[in-house]
């Protein structure tokens, strides 16, 4: 299997080429070729680890202010399986993978576990032949991808998620959103987010979700004058 484009991609050349072979190989291609040896079950195992402690590591020196619930939020974004898949998905892993006959023909290269367990345990064999700073060369460009435009919790979260779980914490209830009606020649939708009844804010989108986002954005603005007195007030 000639495997240079896929080190060009993965931007890592191996020296010992075994390990890279080892983590293409689908326990299935082991079924059917006992010869192999060895399936990337093992070094998925260790790959695991291997970009746990860099994606953590990374979020904590880049998010320095930020709680432990909110470390863990943007490491559960980023170590799961659809984002893990989707890295393995970049790199080209499918065109490479070692599968039986039968997985294969069910669709198993591009499937997202298959590639998700493929790229894990192709970083645990980068870790194995050069380290973790060659883990980490490979693993960074990727993680910056995801981190692009997140500052700060709310940008990770979400504009109402933020706003529902303040409300949720000070007075026990949830805004709820309420489209209006638009004139014959306006295109873009309005959605005021509301809490008890009363108007928090407008926001305006091309679409209603967008407007609600715009919506509780500019509540959560409005809400920082507010004290926690004052703001359950609003629902006495």
């Amino acid at each position: 299997m000639e495997l240079k484009e896929l080190e060009k991609s993965l931007g890592y050349e191996f020296r010992d080429k075994a390990l890279l072979t080892t983590a293409l190989t689908h326990p299935s291609y082991k079924n059917e070729h006992p010869q192999v040896g060895k399936d990337n079950q093992r070094l998925e195992f260790l790959g695991d680890a291997v970009i746990e402690i860099i994606v953590c590591h990374t979020v904590f020196e880049r998010f320095s202010d930020w709680d432990e619930g909110g470390l863990t939020l943007m490491k559960s974004r980023l170590v799961n399986t659809g984002s893990v898949a989707k890295w393995g998905h970049e790199k080209g892993l499918s065109h490479y993978l070692l599968m039986g006959k039968g997985e294969r023909s069910t669709g198993g290269a591009g499937r997202q576990s298959n590639l998700a367990d493929a790229f894990e345990a192709v970083m645990g064999a980068i870790f194995l032949d050069g380290g973790m700073d060659a883990a980490r060369s490979v693993l960074m460009p990727l993680i910056e991808g995801h981190l692009q435009g997140i500052n700060t919790i709310e940008d990770m979260k979400g504009p109402k998620t933020v706003l529902q779980e303040r409300l949720l914490a000070v007075v026990k209830k949830t805004p709820t959103y309420k489209v209006l009606p638009r004139s014959d020649n306006e295109r873009n939708h309005r959605v005021e987010v509301l809490l008890c009844g009363r108007v928090l804010a407008t926001g305006t989108g091309k679409n209603k979700r967008e407007a609600e986002r715009k919506a509780a954005r500019k509540a959560i603005k409005e809400l920082e004058t507010y004290t926690d007195e004052q703001l359950r007030d609003l629902c006495g």
